[in-house]
Protein backbone atom coordinates (compact mmCIF):
# COMPACT_ATOMS: atom_id res chain seq x y z
CA UNK A 1 0.00 0.00 0.00
CA UNK A 2 1.59 3.32 -1.05
CA UNK A 3 2.41 5.82 1.68
CA UNK A 4 0.11 8.81 1.98
CA UNK A 5 1.76 12.11 1.26
CA UNK A 6 2.03 14.33 4.30
CA UNK A 7 0.28 17.59 3.62
CA UNK A 8 2.12 20.68 4.84
CA UNK A 9 0.08 23.08 6.91
CA UNK A 10 0.55 26.64 8.05
CA UNK A 11 2.07 25.30 11.27
CA UNK A 12 5.37 24.58 9.59
CA UNK A 13 8.56 24.28 11.65
CA UNK A 14 9.88 27.61 12.81
CA UNK A 15 13.46 28.38 11.67
CA UNK A 16 16.11 27.69 14.28
CA UNK A 17 19.18 29.79 15.08
CA UNK A 18 21.21 27.42 12.88
CA UNK A 19 18.82 28.02 9.97
CA UNK A 20 19.16 31.79 10.41
CA UNK A 21 22.93 31.63 10.68
CA UNK A 22 23.13 29.39 7.59
CA UNK A 23 21.22 31.92 5.49
CA UNK A 24 22.97 35.01 6.85
CA UNK A 25 26.60 33.90 7.28
CA UNK A 26 27.38 35.12 3.77
CA UNK A 27 26.59 38.70 4.80
CA UNK A 28 29.72 40.17 6.41
CA UNK A 29 27.81 43.35 7.33
CA UNK A 30 25.61 41.46 9.79
CA UNK A 31 28.59 39.70 11.34
CA UNK A 32 30.35 43.05 11.73
CA UNK A 33 27.22 44.57 13.27
CA UNK A 34 27.15 41.77 15.86
CA UNK A 35 30.78 42.35 16.79
CA UNK A 36 30.09 46.04 17.39
CA UNK A 37 27.02 45.30 19.52
CA UNK A 38 28.81 42.65 21.56
CA UNK A 39 31.63 45.13 22.18
CA UNK A 40 29.02 47.63 23.44
CA UNK A 41 27.55 44.98 25.76
CA UNK A 42 30.98 44.05 27.14
CA UNK A 43 31.91 47.71 27.68
CA UNK A 44 28.60 48.46 29.43
CA UNK A 45 28.95 45.42 31.71
CA UNK A 46 32.38 46.59 32.79
CA UNK A 47 30.90 49.94 33.88
CA UNK A 48 28.25 48.41 36.13
CA UNK A 49 24.88 49.93 37.07
CA UNK A 50 25.66 53.37 35.63
CA UNK A 51 25.58 51.84 32.11
CA UNK A 52 22.15 50.20 32.51
CA UNK A 53 20.67 52.01 29.50
CA UNK A 54 23.68 51.39 27.28
CA UNK A 55 23.69 47.68 28.17
CA UNK A 56 20.03 47.00 27.51
CA UNK A 57 19.76 49.20 24.44
CA UNK A 58 22.62 47.17 22.93
CA UNK A 59 20.92 43.93 23.97
CA UNK A 60 17.69 45.09 22.33
CA UNK A 61 19.57 45.94 19.12
CA UNK A 62 20.86 42.35 18.99
CA UNK A 63 17.56 40.68 19.93
CA UNK A 64 15.13 42.78 17.88
CA UNK A 65 17.14 42.83 14.66
CA UNK A 66 15.77 40.79 11.75
CA UNK A 67 17.43 38.32 11.67
CA UNK A 68 18.56 38.35 15.31
CA UNK A 69 22.24 39.23 15.47
CA UNK A 70 23.01 37.09 18.50
CA UNK A 71 23.13 33.97 16.28
CA UNK A 72 26.55 35.18 15.09
CA UNK A 73 27.74 34.74 18.68
CA UNK A 74 26.66 31.11 18.71
CA UNK A 75 23.52 31.64 20.78
CA UNK A 76 20.61 29.31 19.98
CA UNK A 77 17.77 31.62 20.99
CA UNK A 78 16.94 34.87 22.77
CA UNK A 79 16.69 32.98 26.07
CA UNK A 80 20.12 31.43 25.49
CA UNK A 81 21.58 34.85 24.61
CA UNK A 82 20.20 36.57 27.71
CA UNK A 83 21.18 33.70 30.02
CA UNK A 84 24.77 33.20 28.84
CA UNK A 85 25.70 36.73 27.75
CA UNK A 86 23.73 38.81 30.25
CA UNK A 87 23.17 36.32 33.08
CA UNK A 88 19.41 36.78 33.35
CA UNK A 89 16.19 35.19 32.13
CA UNK A 90 14.04 36.19 29.16
CA UNK A 91 11.33 37.83 31.25
CA UNK A 92 13.73 40.02 33.24
CA UNK A 93 15.65 40.94 30.09
CA UNK A 94 12.43 41.97 28.33
CA UNK A 95 11.51 44.25 31.23
CA UNK A 96 15.01 45.76 31.36
CA UNK A 97 14.94 46.51 27.62
CA UNK A 98 11.56 48.23 28.04
CA UNK A 99 12.86 50.35 30.92
CA UNK A 100 15.93 51.38 28.92
CA UNK A 101 13.73 52.29 25.94
CA UNK A 102 11.19 54.44 27.81
CA UNK A 103 13.05 55.93 30.80
CA UNK A 104 16.08 58.16 31.12
CA UNK A 105 19.03 57.33 33.40
CA UNK A 106 17.89 60.16 35.68
CA UNK A 107 14.39 58.66 35.96
CA UNK A 108 15.83 55.20 36.63
CA UNK A 109 17.89 56.61 39.49
CA UNK A 110 14.98 58.67 40.83
CA UNK A 111 12.19 56.07 40.68
CA UNK A 112 14.02 52.73 40.49
CA UNK A 113 13.88 50.26 37.61
CA UNK A 114 11.38 47.96 39.40
CA UNK A 115 8.84 50.77 39.78
CA UNK A 116 9.36 51.91 36.18
CA UNK A 117 8.93 48.37 34.86
CA UNK A 118 5.69 48.02 36.83
CA UNK A 119 4.48 51.41 35.51
CA UNK A 120 5.20 50.34 31.91
CA UNK A 121 3.16 47.16 32.46
CA UNK A 122 0.32 49.33 33.80
CA UNK A 123 0.43 51.69 30.80
CA UNK A 124 0.53 48.72 28.40
CA UNK A 125 -2.53 47.20 30.08
CA UNK A 126 -4.34 50.55 29.84
CA UNK A 127 -3.34 51.79 26.38
CA UNK A 128 -1.89 48.79 24.55
CA UNK A 129 1.65 48.18 23.34
CA UNK A 130 3.79 51.27 23.77
CA UNK A 131 5.60 52.72 20.77
CA UNK A 132 9.33 52.07 20.62
CA UNK A 133 10.17 55.75 21.09
CA UNK A 134 7.11 56.91 23.02
CA UNK A 135 8.20 59.17 25.88
CA UNK A 136 6.52 58.53 29.23
CA UNK A 137 5.79 61.42 31.62
CA UNK A 138 6.28 59.45 34.82
CA UNK A 139 6.02 62.60 36.93
CA UNK A 140 2.40 63.07 35.74
CA UNK A 141 1.34 59.43 36.01
CA UNK A 142 -1.35 58.61 38.60
CA UNK A 143 -1.99 55.07 39.86
CA UNK A 144 -5.49 54.07 41.07
CA UNK A 145 -5.10 52.48 44.51
CA UNK A 146 -7.99 50.76 46.24
CA UNK A 147 -8.64 51.38 49.92
CA UNK A 148 -11.53 49.21 50.99
CA UNK A 149 -14.48 50.19 48.81
CA UNK A 150 -12.84 53.43 47.68
CA UNK A 151 -10.21 54.14 45.02
CA UNK A 152 -7.81 57.06 45.14
CA UNK A 153 -5.29 58.29 42.58
CA UNK A 154 -1.73 58.16 43.92
CA UNK A 155 1.17 59.92 42.15
CA UNK A 156 3.46 57.33 40.60
CA UNK A 157 6.53 58.30 42.72
CA UNK A 158 4.52 57.59 45.90
CA UNK A 159 2.95 54.32 44.74
CA UNK A 160 4.58 51.02 45.73
CA UNK A 161 5.38 48.32 43.19
CA UNK A 162 2.68 46.14 44.77
CA UNK A 163 0.06 48.89 44.33
CA UNK A 164 1.04 49.42 40.67
CA UNK A 165 0.86 45.68 40.01
CA UNK A 166 -2.58 45.51 41.65
CA UNK A 167 -3.81 48.35 39.40
CA UNK A 168 -2.40 46.55 36.35
CA UNK A 169 -4.13 43.28 37.25
CA UNK A 170 -7.40 45.17 37.67
CA UNK A 171 -7.13 46.41 34.07
CA UNK A 172 -6.15 42.96 32.82
CA UNK A 173 -9.13 41.36 34.55
CA UNK A 174 -11.46 43.92 33.01
CA UNK A 175 -10.01 43.22 29.55
CA UNK A 176 -10.42 39.47 30.06
CA UNK A 177 -14.00 39.82 31.31
CA UNK A 178 -13.04 38.41 34.72
CA UNK A 179 -14.17 39.73 38.12
CA UNK A 180 -12.29 42.97 38.58
CA UNK A 181 -11.70 42.67 42.30
CA UNK A 182 -9.56 40.16 44.11
CA UNK A 183 -10.12 41.09 47.73
CA UNK A 184 -7.36 38.82 49.03
CA UNK A 185 -4.78 40.40 46.72
CA UNK A 186 -5.96 43.90 47.69
CA UNK A 187 -5.64 43.05 51.40
CA UNK A 188 -2.10 41.75 50.94
CA UNK A 189 -1.16 44.82 48.88
CA UNK A 190 -2.31 47.12 51.70
CA UNK A 191 -0.18 45.21 54.21
CA UNK A 192 2.92 45.23 51.97
CA UNK A 193 2.55 48.96 51.29
CA UNK A 194 3.03 49.72 54.99
CA UNK A 195 6.63 48.48 54.92
CA UNK A 196 9.34 50.24 52.83
CA UNK A 197 11.34 46.99 52.73
CA UNK A 198 8.70 45.48 50.43
CA UNK A 199 8.59 48.32 47.91
CA UNK A 200 10.05 46.07 45.19
CA UNK A 201 8.27 42.85 46.16
CA UNK A 202 6.13 41.40 43.36
CA UNK A 203 3.18 39.16 44.12
CA UNK A 204 -0.12 37.96 42.74
CA UNK A 205 -3.04 35.77 43.79
CA UNK A 206 -4.12 33.20 41.21
CA UNK A 207 -6.46 30.24 41.65
CA UNK A 208 -6.22 30.46 45.41
CA UNK A 209 -2.41 30.57 45.57
CA UNK A 210 -0.13 33.45 46.56
CA UNK A 211 2.86 33.87 44.22
CA UNK A 212 5.69 36.05 45.58
CA UNK A 213 9.01 37.27 44.12
CA UNK A 214 11.93 39.42 45.27
CA UNK A 215 11.62 39.20 49.05
CA UNK A 216 14.79 40.51 50.75
CA UNK A 217 16.34 37.73 52.84
CA UNK A 218 17.02 40.22 55.61
CA UNK A 219 13.28 40.95 55.81
CA UNK A 220 11.88 37.40 55.98
CA UNK A 221 10.78 37.78 59.61
CA UNK A 222 9.09 41.10 58.83
CA UNK A 223 7.43 39.53 55.77
CA UNK A 224 6.01 36.73 57.93
CA UNK A 225 4.64 39.27 60.40
CA UNK A 226 3.16 41.36 57.57
CA UNK A 227 1.35 38.30 56.22
CA UNK A 228 0.14 37.42 59.72
CA UNK A 229 -1.41 40.90 59.95
CA UNK A 230 -3.40 40.43 56.74
CA UNK A 231 -7.11 40.05 57.34
CA UNK A 232 -8.27 37.88 54.47
CA UNK A 233 -11.89 38.27 53.32
CA UNK A 234 -14.32 35.42 53.59
CA UNK A 235 -14.25 33.23 50.46
CA UNK A 236 -17.21 33.73 48.18
CA UNK A 237 -19.83 31.01 48.55
CA UNK A 238 -21.03 29.34 45.38
CA UNK A 239 -24.79 29.59 45.00
CA UNK A 240 -26.45 26.21 44.71
CA UNK A 241 -28.76 25.66 41.83
CA UNK A 242 -32.26 24.59 42.71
Amino acid sequence: MPKRRVRRTKLARQPTAKDVARTTRVDPKLAAAWKKIFARISHAESRGAEAFDELWEAAAAAAHHDPPLYVFGGFKSASDFFLRALHTDLRSATRNMAVAAHATPKEEELYGTSSIAAALDYLTAKFGTLGATLPVAFERLKIPVREGTHTKLVPFPKASVAEIIAATRLLQRKAAGEPVTDRAEAAIARSMARHPAFKKVRFSVRAGFLHVRAIPLASLDLFAKALADVSLPEPAKNKQRR
